[in-house]
């Protein structure tokens, strides 16, 4: 059977769950950018918009996430597919790497528990690739736990009792007990299974398949629905969890409690969504590598009427976005840049340069800092805006360079305006093994 090739975000998961906990936290402007051709990542201010400290990591850091109080940052990195992965751990109090957890082949994603007692990394490109759980306590992988064939999507739900894991090749979800790390359940699904995102009262666990999106009770772990979607779209939910928009050619509204399509949004190409606090603004990243009609926009929907009220264009395929966790700035990553959204104006305020080809976004819980990966140096660049200046910090010696490097923050003027990995990258292991 030949595969359908399609790229797919292998951290949206853990990029949702930083988001939550950020969230939780009420935390200030922040978010953290990975950088997949320079293996960095750097540290965004968002009062300054400036880079401050850059931190080496491990070869090719695929995702990040940061625990709930904030003080340490998770750097998921590997060499190639076949090679042990590893996870750096870093003081946010002193933007030092403090320990390399060595974890299984091709670790793709991260998700911290609620509780930030332990560390799930999904192994996506293996054939069985398992998930490693890590002791934050010690810093040591307490348990492997097998799951399904070719992994491709993790989430948790938000008790932090229940990690669902989408198995593409085997067509299921492993459902892992994360008191006894054990796999309880195996709950089969439709084809193509490539992301997994849990609603927000933990009750219902989204599936993107094709040509459905299953849904999974998380009292029963059984399909209870299907919504008919094809080509695998993502899914995300706004805060109280009444709504579910899917996104695939357009965004569709769905109505959780009956599982029906109340609505359909005008967006071209939609790529990724995000939510303000109050789930009364969505913003919709939109480019197409095809159509050249269509521009490289965030659009601004109003979720009471489900119209586009703004419309602000970047000048870069837009890719993760996030709503800083008071809902006045988005920030979203563009090219090499990270593009700042004034909510107010819905202007793009700031352009911040950053490392090549950066895709994830995450952030302190204290909005202080902002951390962007950056896969081909190997480091993470940490912004702080206190000082505006660039510290290069090398993980092997733990000692910092003196290297300084002021941001430039261009400014534009415009019209108005939910743990990343190719799957493309999972086939070229295949054919490695």
């Amino acid at each position: 059977m030949i595969k359908k090739q399609k790229l797919y975000s292998i951290t949206l998961v853990s990029a949702a769950m930083i988001l939550m906990l950020t969230s939780i936290a009420g935390a200030a402007p922040f978010a953290h950018i990975q950088s997949n051709n320079y293996n960095t990542a750097s540290t965004y201010n968002s009062v300054n918009n400036a880079i401050t400290t850059t931190i080496n990591v491990g070869t090719n850091p695929t995702a990040v996430a940061v625990n709930p109080d904030g003080t340490k940052v998770y750097v998921v990195s590997y060499d190639n597919f076949s090679v042990p992965g590893n996870v750096s751990v870093i003081n946010t109090t002193t933007n030092t790497v403090t320990t390399n957890i060595t974890v299984g082949d091709g670790p793709t994603g991260i998700i911290v528990t609620p509780d930030g007692t332990k560390v799930y990394v999904l192994h996506s490109c293996t054939h069985n690739g398992p998930v490693s759980v890590i002791d934050t306590a010690t810093n040591t992988v307490e348990a492997t736990v097998n799951v399904g064939n070719y992994p491709e999507g993790f989430t948790i739900t938000p008790d932090g009792t229940k990690v669902y894991v989408v198995n593409h090749d085997s067509k299921d979800v492993s459902v892992i007990d994360t008191a006894t790390n054990t796999v309880t359940a195996t709950v089969n699904v439709e084809e193509w299974p490539d992301s997994v995102v849990v609603s927000p009262d933990g009750k219902k666990v989204y599936v993107s398949c094709s040509p459905n999106i299953d849904i999974i009770s998380t009292k029963t772990n059984t399909v209870i629905a299907k919504l008919p979607f094809m080509g695998s779209p993502d899914v995300a939910f706004n805060p109280d969890g009444k709504k579910a928009y899917i996104v695939g050619n357009k965004v569709s509204v769905v109505n959780t409690k009956t599982n029906t399509v109340t609505a359909t949004i005008p967006v071209s190409s939609p790529k990724k969504i995000t939510f303000n606090p109050t789930g009364t603004k969505m913003y919709v990243t939109s480019f197409s590598e095809f159509d050249t009609s269509v521009l490289n926009n965030v659009y601004v929907v109003n979720t009471k009427t489900n119209t586009v009220i703004a419309t602000v264009p970047l000048g870069a395929q837009p890719g993760e976005i996030e709503v800083n966790p008071t809902g006045t700035m988005v920030y979203v990553v563009n090219g090499n840049n990270v593009s700042v959204i004034n909510t107010k104006t819905n202007t793009v305020t700031a352009t911040v340069p950053v490392g090549s080809n950066p895709s994830t976004i995450a952030g302190s819980p204290d909005g202080t800092k902002i951390y962007v990966t950056n896969s081909n140096d190997n480091t993470i660049s940490v912004i702080d805006t206190s000082t505006n200046t660039t510290e290069l910090l090398n993980s092997d010696s733990h000692k910092f360079g003196s290297s300084k490097m002021k941001a430039s923050l261009s400014k534009h003027k415009h019209k108005n305006h939910t743990i990343k990995h190719h799957k493309a990258a999972k086939n070229h292991s295949k054919k490695l093994n």
